[in-house]
């Protein structure tokens, strides 16, 4: 039988967009004479200036597309290779084989030109170091049909209804949705003069309305994390819309968007790690979110999909070689204080604030109240992890583990034999035969288990 033929891409520039963001230096460079002119108040210096920021701008121009016609992106042999530069040129070099993930980003600038912005995750560098490029719409399919083909043979997950909502409530991301509200009021801020004024307005009127059940500190506090709550799930719907993720063979595609639309597809026999995540809004909706991570690609903005907590057959779905950690066995050398001193150190502290300002300022109450109950709810978690976490060897070689942090437990699996582990002994632990594992995973991944056996971690298999 004759081999199989090598997917081959030839040599072909990429979009004009990846070098269209050097205007923004060009675009600075004209600030300057045209600001200087205004200042001056005189006309003629200010055509002048136009006339110099023209002569920039074409030069930006001319420099752009000089160091466009050097870039160039090809696959032969299983050589995925992409090079730029105009005087310093700088060549990339990858095996076809060792890319662990590929994502294509369809953004709305991005659409009107055409464009799509891929994403190359290698599996065994360091953190960070993705090829990131702006190719032609054709030519990102063309490039991911040839480095994971895929068909979208096996539907895994596809919210609808019920299913749907939750999935948009478990991606919600805070720290995402908080960006995206202050670039798109800073936005916005070009529109409407009176944003400002507008915003605080809407923001005084769920402040009153909250008011008349509860204090008004706390009424302020509330109507803000309303505010914020609504932002970041109103950011999720856009991100989810239309999700659906799929298996062909050794390759999981997941897609979905509104305005910006996201492909990712992931090899599966580069995932080296997944992860269920029980929040605290999973455990509300009895449902949790899982991510994998495969190499530098770490996906943990959105998951691949949900399931009940402990629910195992429905990961293996997803990845065959999936083991959710079992509940360890009850030791009375259990000790509790690497779980619980951080969350109860500042639930002391909270407790304290909330006496000085009940004796001194009552106005300023609601904030130590609020920091003592997120800390309690944090001491309730460490102590779920008094009596889960741990490790497990499996018996397809795979590693189980559980572990908890801040508000949430990590059920997760490692499915990678690139691993090195360090055991952290403190003169407690070594009495009650107990230390700190932490497994070191590729692109500086790693799992931090605590007060596990000594004996136990020792043993750990390293081959798969």
């Amino acid at each position: 039988m004759r081999p199989a033929e090598q997917p081959r891409i030839c040599a072909r520039r990429f979009h004009l967009l990846h070098v269209l963001r050097y205007f923004r230096y060009g675009l600075l460079l004209c600030l300057v004479p045209i600001v200087r002119a205004l200042l001056a108040l005189d006309v003629h210096a200010v055509f002048a200036a136009l006339y110099q920021d023209a002569l920039i701008l074409a030069l930006t121009a001319a420099g752009a597309l000089a160091l466009w016609r050097t870039t160039s992106l090809s696959l032969e042999n299983g050589v995925l290779c992409a090079s730029s530069g105009l005087f310093f040129k700088t060549r990339r070099v990858y095996a076809a084989s060792s890319i662990a993930a590929i994502e294509i980003a369809r953004p709305v600038y991005c659409r009107l030109f055409g464009a799509s912005h891929v994403t190359i995750h290698p599996k065994n560098l360091r953190r960070g170091a993705r090829l990131r490029l702006y190719l032609s719409r054709s030519g990102a399919e063309a490039l991911a049909d040839a480095l994971m083909p895929a068909r979208q043979d096996t539907s895994l997950f596809a919210p609808t209804g019920f299913e749907r909502l939750n999935f948009v409530v478990l991606s919600a991301n805070v720290l995402t949705g908080c960006a995206f509200a202050v670039m798109a009021a800073r936005h916005l801020e070009d529109v409407f003069d009176d944003f400002h004024h507008l915003a605080a307005e809407n923001l005084s009127r769920l402040t009153a309305l909250a008011a008349r059940w509860l204090p008004a500190g706390l009424a302020a506090l509330t109507a803000l994390g309303f505010c914020i709550a609504a932002i970041t799930v109103l950011y999720a719907f856009f991100r989810t819309f239309g999700f659906s993720v799929c298996r062909n063979g050794d390759v999981l595609i997941a897609r979905g968007g509104l305005l910006s639309k996201t492909e990712r597809r992931i090899r599966v026999s580069c995932v080296t790690l997944c992860e269920v995540r029980v929040t605290p809004a999973a455990r509300l909706l009895r449902r949790c979110p899982v991510y994998v991570r495969a190499g530098s690609f770490n996906g943990s903005d959105i998951p691949l999909m949900l399931c009940r907590d402990g629910a195992e057959d429905s990961v293996q779905m997803l990845l065959p070689a999936f083991r959710m950690p079992p509940m360890p066995a009850p030791s009375a050398q259990r000790m509790p204080l690497p779980f619980l001193w951080k969350s109860a150190a500042l639930l002391a502290l909270f407790l304290g604030m909330t006496g000085v300002a009940f004796a001194s300022e009552r106005a300023l109450l609601p904030v130590p109240l609020l920091g003592a109950a997120l800390a309690f709810a944090s001491l309730l978690v460490s102590l779920e992890g008094v009596r889960r976490e741990g490790f497990c060897k499996n018996k397809n070689r795979s590693l189980s583990a559980c572990y908890t942090k801040r508000f949430t437990r990590h059920d997760v699996c490692i499915l990678t034999s690139d691993v090195s582990y360090s055991i952290w002994e403190t003169p407690f632990g070594v009495s009650a035969g107990l230390c700190h594992l932490t497994a070191h995973l590729p692109c500086a991944a790693r799992v931090r288990v605590r007060a596990v056996p000594t004996l136990s971690a020792m043993e750990i298999p390293f081959t798969l």
